[in-house]
């Protein structure tokens, strides 16, 4: 059970009763096997040292991106549960241990010396990070959701600690697709997924044509 915790803690979806389906037992033994901590317990714990971990060892990335990858669709909410567990808030904590209180810098202009070279020689206003950093911001925010739900496509195929079988492209991609359109994706987001570039076939090496089988995940 640990181990499941450990790599689905970041989908803010799952629940205890989610656990105990993927790992084939009730979930009345899966909260005794927590011996009495309590499930949100021992999720919580695991999310906020993976929390800390991300604040002091990734000063660039913004808060609202370690919320969404420690299991927080909300920013707001992640601060709140963070704060109970450390006093002090996520920025507080990464200022402490030698971070910025935001990610880009205090003044929130851009770092890249060549950008503001290139800006000092044209005459133009150095370049802000604002737009940009939005951008990545979202970026990242829809790379976890690709990442949770291509870990949901995988325990629909094969329960947890089990090989799954081998796929075609277009099944992995459908199942990819149901998850982030699901209950458990955008939707639970309250929108629509973005139209992304990205797809299942930009995984699939050369060699293999789309319709021939390959193991994933």
């Amino acid at each position: 059970m640990d181990r499941w915790i450990e790599e689905n803690f970041g989908d803010p979806s799952i629940t205890a009763a989610i656990a105990a389906e993927q790992l084939g037992v009730h979930e009345r033994t899966l909260r005794r096997a927590l011996e009495g901590e309590g499930w949100r317990r021992r999720l919580s714990g695991v999310r906020m040292r993976e929390a800390r971990r991300m604040l002091e060892e990734q000063p660039s990335v913004k808060v609202a991106v370690v919320a969404r990858a420690c299991g927080f669709d909300s920013p707001t909410s992640f601060a709140a549960a963070f704060k109970r567990t450390y006093r002090t808030t996520p920025a507080g904590w990464r200022l402490g241990h030698g971070g910025r209180r935001r990610a880009g810098g205090a003044t929130g202009a851009a770092r890249q010396s060549a950008a503001r070279a290139r800006a000092a020689r044209d005459g133009e206003p150095p370049p802000s990070m604002s737009v940009a950093d939005g951008q990545s911001t979202a970026v990242a925010l829809d790379e976890l959701e690709w990442r949770d739900a291509e870990r949901r496509a995988r325990y629909r195929r094969a329960p947890f600690d089990e090989e799954p079988p081998p796929t075609t492209l277009s099944e992995l991609a459908a199942l990819i697709s149901q998850e982030l359109d699901g209950p458990r994706g955008y939707r639970r987001l309250g929108r629509r997924r973005p139209l992304r570039e990205r797809s299942a076939e930009a995984d699939v090496p050369a060699e293999q044509s789309p319709g021939q089988r390959f193991e994933v995940f």
